[in-house]
């Protein structure tokens, strides 16, 4: 006993040791729950395969930071601050893209075109891009190798158009899909702020992952209007975000190491775009335009060396420059975010699990009484065979009775149509007084007017061959009626599995069934049952229909190529009976040959032609009785297997619940509340 114990503790040690491990956290948790809910002894369906995939996939995927802003509020510059390089450009026409901004091993910028083709570019070829070139373009895609985005993806969109409602659609709907909102807003534009107060109410429900950059703060007259600047935004938009931080472009341009000498180009290589880009065959509205692209310009420079000074110094070195912004996302909006983002993937898998373990309860609800219907169905069959059976020994016995009258046709025929008649016959040793007599005597002997019975009996206009044809006819219409009732059963026993079938709903369209994770598979796995039986069930009725066919087919050939025969060999086994008697006359003291009877045509018939040999086509080797009994024992034996294929996959659905039950409660449960 203690070598028995000691093995089932080690096998179990080894099993345990054999069991994967898995890693704590979110990720740990998908491949753990993946692990166990796709054995393909639980039959999943691809979708549940696909969807673990896919929260794994989607756990390792950065953070999706979303930028957003209007016009002009700096988004550009922002980006290109981050990178270190001044790569996306800041007109008009590049600001209308999106820019996917990735980690890469090293710096690639690829275009997206409409057309689903892609092309590569460098910093200066993506500036040098005409406007009927980007019209072509879907997005950019920009991967850079800075640490930052291992961690992050950066999205870029474009400048918000409040005229536009499918780009108003658009933005609400990548606001929602967003990780960590980035908002940037010039801060002189603090009055009017459309854009803003459009997508309030969606940015609020990101307000824990969110960050409002004030831009341009170089822009105001007075230095001392930044703080006051700043109460106000935060007093009218400090709930929707998580903090705001003020930022300016000049200090951003010392970021990128760019001087007043490269500043000044910069600029200029904007004002050479821009009138470019300038179109127009009125001469008054080019004028204007040109006009107005020239002030930009020049505010633009005059700006650049204008009270850059006076800019507060805990501004300038808190809460202005790049460090305080990351700063501001490493230690509280990435965590927030990762951690929401976590709770997302959790509860879906939650939500998940719930569905397959109510999916599944149902599931082994509908085999229990599938099986409760196939076990009441099969006796219900095995009813109908026991019925069928009753009726057809019935009605052989009333056939064979039938064939009794018939054989008495014959019998009172061949009686009816036998005369005596008398003749001399010598006789051998007679005695003396029959040596007087002349060695004679007379014997009684008789004749049989075999045409007059046969006229009678094989005549097919005669009354009893009339009715041997008619009790033939029913005989071959019942064999008939015999496949019939086998469908008949075989039909009711269908249509019952078939109002299961349809009640459960276990045949549907492919959407309906994947829409609730209802594991494809599994009712597969029922319709298959369903098919099966009624498959197998269709094979042991019909072989059991043909071979009560061949035994009937057997008896008709019988009584086809037997009835002519019976008679004619009884009328010649009669005349040489009396023959013979007639010939053995002389030789004993008889005066008469044995009269016919009854009784002694019955044995002359059943001695030669018995119809107890069609009698014993109930309960001979491979007769009526032997056929149905075959029949009773494989049904109940395919009964059984149903039942234990069904039960067999009861079991396993049993204790996938109970796998599930437990995933579902302790993923279920509160931290705190586990931890305990």
């Amino acid at each position: 006993m203690s070598c028995i114990s000691s093995f089932i503790k080690e096998y179990q040690n080894i099993q345990n040791n054999l069991s994967p491990k898995f890693e704590s956290g979110i990720k740990g948790l998908i491949k753990e729950v993946g692990y166990k809910l796709t054995q393909d002894k639980f039959s999943p369906s691809i979708e549940l395969k696909n969807l673990t995939k896919k929260l794994d996939q989607n756990c390792k995927e950065p953070l999706k930071v979303s930028i957003f802003g209007s016009k002009h509020s700096g988004k550009s510059t922002f980006i290109n601050t981050i990178l270190q390089s001044h790569i996306i450009p800041s007109d008009p026409t590049h600001a209308k893209k999106t820019y996917i901004i990735g980690y890469g091993h090293t710096r690639s910028i690829i275009a997206y075109h409409k057309d689903h083709t892609n092309t590569g570019l460098n910093t200066l070829s993506l500036s040098a891009l005409t406007k009927e070139e980007l019209d072509k373009i879907a997005y950019f895609e920009i991967n850079f190798p800075i640490p930052i985005l291992k961690d992050l993806v950066i999205y870029k969109y474009p400048d918000i158009d409040l005229s536009d409602e499918k780009s108003i659609k658009l933005t609400t709907e990548k606001i929602s899909q967003s990780d960590i909102l980035i908002w940037i807003n010039r801060i002189d534009d603090l009055a009017n702020m459309e854009e803003l107060n459009t997508f309030k109410s969606h940015i609020q429900k990101k307000m824990d992952t969110s960050l409002c950059i004030l831009s341009h703060i170089d822009v105001l007259e007075k230095p001392e209007d930044i703080i006051p600047s700043l109460s106000f935004i935060k007093d009218h938009f400090g709930e929707i975000f998580r903090d705001i931080l003020p930022i300016s472009p000049i200090i951003l341009y010392k970021e990128l190491a760019i001087d007043e000498q490269l500043f000044v180009q910069k600029e200029l290589q904007r004002l050479f775009q821009e009138y470019s880009n300038i179109k127009s065959e009125t001469f008054k509205i080019h004028q204007k335009l040109l006009t107005q692209a020239f002030a930009d310009t020049q505010e633009s420079i005059k700006i650049f060396y204008k009270n850059r000074a006076p800019i507060p110094k805990d501004l300038q070195e808190q809460k202005t420059n790049l460090n305080a912004i990351f700063e501001r996302l490493n230690s509280y909006i990435i965590p927030t975010a990762r951690r929401k983002k976590e709770e997302i993937i959790k509860n879906e898998l939650i939500i998940t699990i719930g569905k397959i373990k109510k999916n599944y309860s149902d599931i082994a609800n509908i085999y229990a009484k599938f099986k409760i219907l196939l076990r009441l169905s099969i006796e219900n069959l095995s009813k109908e065979m026991e019925i069928i059976k009753n009726k057809i020994t019935e009605e052989l016995n009333f056939f064979f009775t039938s064939l009794d009258f018939d054989r008495n046709n014959i019998i009172e025929s061949i009686l009816k149509n036998t005369y005596p008649y008398k003749t001399k016959v010598f006789l051998q040793n007679p005695n003396f007084f029959q040596i007087l007599k002349g060695k004679k005597k007379t014997f009684k002997s008789y004749e049989i007017d075999s045409e007059t019975i046969y006229q009678e009996l094989l005549n097919q206009k005669s009354r009893p061959y009339r009715t041997y044809k008619a009790l033939y006819y029913k005989f071959t219409k019942f064999t008939l009626n015999v496949s019939s009732m086998f469908e008949n059963s075989l039909n009711e026993f269908i249509a019952e599995l078939k109002k299961w079938q349809t009640k459960n709903e276990l045949i549907k369209k492919k959407d309906d069934i994947l829409s609730d994770f209802s594991y494809n598979n599994l009712r597969i796995f029922a319709s298959n049952i369903y098919e099966n039986i009624v498959l197998d069930f269709v094979e042991i009725i019909s072989e059991t229909d043909k071979e009560l066919q061949v035994l009937f087919c057997k008896i008709s050939t019988q009584l086809q190529a037997r009835r002519e025969l019976l008679i004619k060999h009884t009328i010649s086994l009669l005349l040489q009976h009396f023959h013979k008697e007639l010939n053995e006359a002389s030789l004993n003291t008889a005066k008469t040959s044995t009269a016919l009877t009854k009784e002694y045509l019955n044995i002359i018939i059943d001695k030669n032609f018995s119809m107890e040999e069609y009698l014993q086509t109930l309960n001979k080797d491979g007769a009526l009785i032997e056929i149905f009994e075959m029949l009773n024992k494989e049904i109940i034996q395919l009964g059984n297997q149903k039942y234990n294929l069904i039960e067999k996959k009861i079991y396993d659905l049993e204790l996938l619940e109970k796998m599930i039950a437990k995933i579902h409660q302790d993923m279920s449960v509160p931290p705190e509340k586990s931890n305990a």
